[in-house]
C-alpha cells in the first residue's frame, strides 16, 4: 500500500516555510493535483498515477512564476516580495 499525502493551501502561498524554487515548483504546476481531480481518480481508478520520474523532474525545474499574475521573478526572495503585493 503506498501513501497519499495530501495539503490543503491559501491561494497566497506567503509562507515563511516556502523558501525553494523546487517546494514553490510542487504547489504551483501541474505536479500539485486539485482535490477534484484526486477524488475523480480514485473513484474512476480505485488509485492515484504517480508521476514519471523525468515529467517530475521537469516540472521542479520550471522557471519561477507568480501564481497570481505574469510576473516572473529571478528568484525566491524576489517572489516572496512580490507575493505581498496580492494580499488585499
Amino acid at each position: 500500500m503506498q501513501r497519499l499525502h495530501m495539503h490543503i493551501i491559501s491561494k497566497d502561498m506567503v509562507s515563511p516555510c516556502l523558501k525553494t524554487k523546487v517546494h514553490w515548483n510542487s504547489f504551483t504546476t501541474t505536479f500539485f493535483k486539485p482535490y477534484e481531480n484526486v477524488l475523480k481518480e480514485l473513484k474512476e481508478k480505485g488509485c492515484i498515477t504517480k508521476i514519471e520520474n523525468d515529467i517530475h523532474k521537469n516540472l521542479m525545474s520550471t522557471p519561477l512564476k507568480c501564481n497570481q499574475c505574469n510576473y516572473v521573478p529571478k528568484n525566491m526572495p524576489q517572489l516572496k516580495d512580490h507575493l505581498v503585493s496580492h494580499i488585499k
